[in-house]
């Protein structure tokens, strides 16, 4: 009958899907499951109609009785993210089970494999950590130079000044940061009268090769200095020039 056909299509549906899935009744008992699930919970088909507190899982986490617990008292969805013994990642998901009548018979719990997708996120932290170290060694070598330096991206915005640039110009670095270069740290090139986009065209020409010129620097007190820059292009992986130095 149709009742049957559905109750079937509902089971193939289920064996299908690599999602894995636990369908359980009001006092919390196993009513149904998908394969999927057993990878990380020792689930056979005598289980059905065993209470979910009386399962072995190979989940690093013990709350999964007191969640389900709780959605069933609440109606309100937990999820979270949650590791096996095996080291895999899933997001488990606890929402209740509505029947067509709209009436709350139990709950659903669901595990979706994300362990590669956690996998990049750890490889991407570590990948931060590692180059904020890096900045900050890099930062102590350029505040140990006693010359100014300056670096500024493709759009002419300072992106960085070391401690002597910023005891040269007598500002705090976040005063500067983002900022145009050129009318904030130095007016037009006044031997030639360039704006930047001339300056970033002459550095893209040959990146390899130092320009240099004489710029005023505008100071905070409203006084200038004519001083010689040297400007180098800074390159990135693929070998375009992601702004100046």
């Amino acid at each position: 009958d149709e009742l049957s056909k559905t109750s079937s299509d509902l089971n193939n549906l289920l064996a299908s899907t690599q999602i894995g899935t636990i369908f359980l009744d009001t006092n919390l008992n196993i009513q149904r499951y998908t394969p999927a699930v057993t990878k990380f919970v020792n689930l056979i088909q005598s289980d059905v109609g065993r209470p979910l507190a009386h399962l072995v899982s190979n989940l690093r986490y013990e709350n999964l009785v007191n969640d389900a617990n709780q959605v069933l008292k609440d109606l309100v969805p937990i999820q979270r993210d949650v590791q096996s013994k095996e080291e895999g990642w899933y997001t488990m998901r606890i929402l209740p089970y509505r029947t067509i009548e709209n009436v709350i018979d139990g709950v659903v719990i669901t595990f979706f494999e994300i362990t590669e997708l956690k996998k990049a996120q750890q490889e991407i932290e570590k990948a931060f950590k590692r180059a904020e170290l890096m900045q900050g060694s890099y930062r102590h070598i350029l505040d140990m130079v006693k010359n100014v330096i300056i670096f500024v991206d493709n759009a002419g915005l300072v992106t960085c000044v070391n401690s002597y640039a910023e005891k040269f110009f007598q500002l705090e670095a976040a005063e500067v940061l983002g900022k145009p270069l050129v009318g904030t740290l130095t007016p037009v090139d006044v031997s030639s009268g360039k704006d930047f986009s001339d300056i970033m065209s002459e550095v893209v020409k040959i990146p390899t090769k130092p320009v240099k010129a004489r710029y005023e620097a505008a100071l905070k007190d409203g006084s200038r200095e004519l001083l010689e820059w040297t400007r180098t292009a800074i390159m990135g992986e693929d070998e375009s020039v992601n702004g100046i130095m």
